[in-house]
């Protein structure tokens, strides 16, 4: 299955088998990385345009290191933590949906399911903002703000309250 498939799969609702990458902007217009366990709620602004996306998720892969990072608790117990770590030395909080011992939920979101948080595993040491990025990036990330959080301080966070509208 290609990334666009992956992507027009996941926007109309059916959860990816492996993880989907997303991203999104705090109060503060920091930047973080999210990854769905599979599972997760993802807000549905991220699914709004496959070109958009795929430009996003490419610039942030595609960024150098900026700088360190700090491991969370929650990150310390996973099996392989490199993928948020090389997130957090580009700029970006990095989330992941998982438990607090670093263990991706088990069972699907959803159909009654209780909600469960994205969890900080790794933080950078010198933030990405929104205006450091393209025109075109600033503007595809802005429908996707927690406008009254701040990633610097939130260990964990839930998207339902923010984005009401989920994919599935």
């Amino acid at each position: 299955m290609t990334d666009e498939e992956r992507f027009h799969d996941a926007a109309s609702g059916r959860r990816p088998f492996s993880d989907f990458e997303w991203y999104a902007l705090d109060r503060q217009g920091h930047v973080a990385f999210f990854t769905s366990g599979g599972l997760a709620p993802i807000p549905l602004p991220v699914f709004r345009s496959w070109p958009g996306y795929s430009a996003a998720n490419g610039f942030f892969q595609a960024l150098g290191a900026r700088g360190g990072y700090r491991l969370h608790a929650a990150g310390a117990a996973m099996p392989r933590p490199a993928d948020w770590v090389e997130m957090a030395e580009r700029g970006l909080f990095a989330y992941d949906w998982c438990d607090p011992s670093g263990t991706v939920y088990g069972g699907p979101y959803g159909n009654g399911a209780p909600s469960r948080p994205y969890r900080l595993i790794a933080s950078p040491a010198d933030p990405l903002t929104v205006d450091a990025l393209p025109a075109e990036l600033r503007e595809w990330l802005q429908p996707l703000r927690f406008e009254a959080l701040e990633f610097a301080v939130a260990p964990e966070l839930f998207v339902e309250p923010v984005f009401p509208e989920l994919n599935g």
